[in-house]
C-alpha cells in the first residue's frame, strides 16, 4: 500500500517505517521546515491521525568544530535534542558514534547478568550459547553495516 504522505519540497526526504515518519531537510532548500511540518499535520489531521508532540523530536546535523554554525529556529514546541534513537540506533547531531557505543555496552552488560544467572541455574553450554547469540552478539551486529560505512 502506497502512502499519500510526501513533502512540499522535492528537496526534503521522508522516510516511513511502521507509525514513524522522518523528515530530512537540508540546510539550503526552497520551502520552509514550518511550512513543511504544517503540511504533515494537515495530511495527519486529513487521514485521521494524530502526530504525538511528545514523541516529535528534531535534530539538527553539524561538523565537528564548525567554524560558523547557525542553530535554526525551533520548529512549533519541538524539542530540539543532541541525539535521537532511529530504528534502534543512536544518532547524534555530530555523526559521532559514542553515544550509541555506550548505549549497546549498557545493554550488553545487563544482558551478560542474565547470562551469568542462567549458567548458575544449570543451563547448558550449548543452550547458553542460542541465548548469548540472540541477546548479545544480534545487539552488537545490529546496523553494522551503517557504522561500518560512516568510517569508509
Amino acid at each position: 500500500m502506497k502512502s499519500d504522505l510526501s513533502t512540499l519540497s522535492e528537496q526534503k526526504s521522508l522516510f516511513k517505517y511502521a507509525d514513524d515518519t522522518t523528515l530530512l531537510v537540508p540546510e539550503h532548500t526552497n520551502i520552509n521546515i514550518n511550512d513543511e511540518y504544517e503540511h504533515i499535520q494537515v495530511w495527519a489531521t486529513a487521514n485521521k491521525l494524530v502526530i504525538s508532540q511528545d514523541k516529535t523530536k528534531e535534530i539538527v546535523f553539524r561538523r565537528p568544530r564548525p567554524s560558523y554554525f547557525h542553530i535554526p529556529l525551533v520548529v512549533g514546541n519541538i524539542e530540539q535534542l543532541d541525539s535521537v534513537k532511529f530504528l534502534g540506533v543512536m544518532v547524534q547531531n555530530n555523526l559521532k558514534m559514542d553515544v550509541h557505543v555506550k548505549y549497546v555496552l549498557s545493554q550488553c552488560a545487563q544482558r551478560m547478568y542474565v547470562l551469568k544467572l542462567l549458567k548458575h541455574q544449570g543451563m547448558p553450554l550449548d543452550k547458553l550459547h542460542v541465548v548469548t547469540h540472540s541477546l548479545i552478539v544480534s545487539l552488537v551486529t545490529y546496523a553494522i553495516s551503517v557504522l561500518c560505512n560512516k568510517y569508509k
